[in-house]
């Protein structure tokens, strides 16, 4: 829990930094930020219980074109026995920290814009997953960094709402809803 914990706070700094620099070059309108809630589903294994926050500055280079950073943090809950390949019960949290490249398939200037990302970095990944060792359950921690990644197609309205699905790292598709500003 300290490396989360740790990790947490590094994200925090980082786009916080981030924002700090970014809102100078904000007079020119081409940059953007955007949260996002959502909900992971997992391939080989049904959570319970999932949350996916995240955090996207974004900076514009051509009206259908650019660089978009990803900050995000995804949490499950597994039942015991209740997944048939991957997971047998226990806890997964996934922090991402990414960076890539926002594709618009509408031109930025219309109000309602469609576009896909492609994101990847740095994930720092604890799997907390219950053991049953005879009479005696346990969980057997693991924690570990894997090279990070996001891929989605995202539809921003009008009103600024966000809805999108994206492939996410450790197999998760994720349903989100988001604001951007």
């Amino acid at each position: 829990m300290n490396y989360l914990l740790k990790s947490i706070i590094a994200l925090f700094l980082m786009s916080s930094f981030n924002t700090t620099s970014l809102a100078q070059n904000q007079t020119t309108n081409k940059v953007g930020h955007s949260i996002k809630v959502g909900f992971p589903m997992f391939l080989f294994a049904n959570s319970n219980q999932a949350i996916h926050l995240g955090y996207n500055p974004h900076f514009e280079v051509t009206n259908r074109f650019a660089v978009e950073a990803h900050f995000s943090y995804s949490g499950a809950k597994f039942k015991p026995n209740d997944n048939w390949f991957a997971h047998d019960g226990g806890h997964l949290h996934v922090i991402n920290t990414l960076g890539g490249a926002r594709f618009y398939l509408i031109k930025k200037k219309e109000k309602t814009q469609l576009y896909f990302n492609f994101l990847l970095g740095y994930a720092f990944v604890e799997d907390q997953e219950l053991t049953n060792d005879g009479d005696v359950n346990s969980f057997r921690n693991s924690k570990y960094h894997e090279m990070g990644y996001s891929s989605g197609i995202y539809l921003n309205t009008k009103s600024n709402f966000s809805f999108g699905i994206a492939f996410e790292t450790s197999s998760a598709t994720t349903l989100k809803v988001g604001y951007q500003f």
